[in-house]
């Protein structure tokens, strides 16, 4: 994604079930911190959109998923994120 420069996802989609593993994996920047992401093509929020996806779309064709440095990051906070939204939207 930082090298595409796409700000979606969408140009990657048809690749994450071609593979044998999704490898979700980063450098320097950190969840913690958005400012970590200036200058890069994709921000905290896109990288955080396309790993929604990737979780969302799981299948049992797909091969693994395997979140490493920025990944292993991104993946629970995800995570958390999407179980909070499916509690808002059972309550509702």
């Amino acid at each position: 994604m930082w090298r595409t420069a796409s700000r979606t996802p969408s140009p990657l989609e048809r690749h994450w079930s071609a593979g044998i593993a999704t490898i979700v994996q980063g450098g320097n920047p950190s969840v913690h911190d958005a400012s970590s992401f200036d200058g890069a093509n994709a921000s905290l929020e896109d990288i955080l959109s396309l790993v929604d996806q990737l979780l969302m779309r799981r299948s049992t064709a797909d091969g693994p998923s395997i979140f490493i440095c920025l990944g292993h990051q991104l993946r629970p906070r995800r995570t958390f994120r999407l179980l909070q939204r499916a509690t808002r939207e059972v309550l509702a």
